[in-house]
């Protein structure tokens, strides 16, 4: 287990790259983009010796913001269907 940042966008099948700054991550979106999917690494504790944990966690998300460049920038909740 780590507390580096290791996280793409998957945009309709590409690949998107964030930009890391202080924790956060910041994904460029194409115009025109209908979903996303935010694809992490996840291991169980179990299998890299940590402990006998079985749970798979994953990438912890704080909050979402959307932000479009022309108004002030949006938060949603991680559960918003948009």
């Amino acid at each position: 287990m780590t507390d580096e940042v290791d996280a793409d966008l998957d945009c309709e099948g590409v690949q998107l790259t964030p930009v890391v700054r202080n924790g956060s991550l910041r994904f460029t979106l194409p115009a025109g983009a209908r979903g996303a999917w935010l694809v992490a690494p996840a291991s169980r504790p179990r299998d890299v010796g940590v402990s006998a944990d079985n749970r798979r966690p994953g990438l912890f998300v704080r909050g979402l913001q959307i932000e479009d460049g022309l108004t002030s920038p949006r938060s949603i909740a991680v559960d918003d269907p948009l």
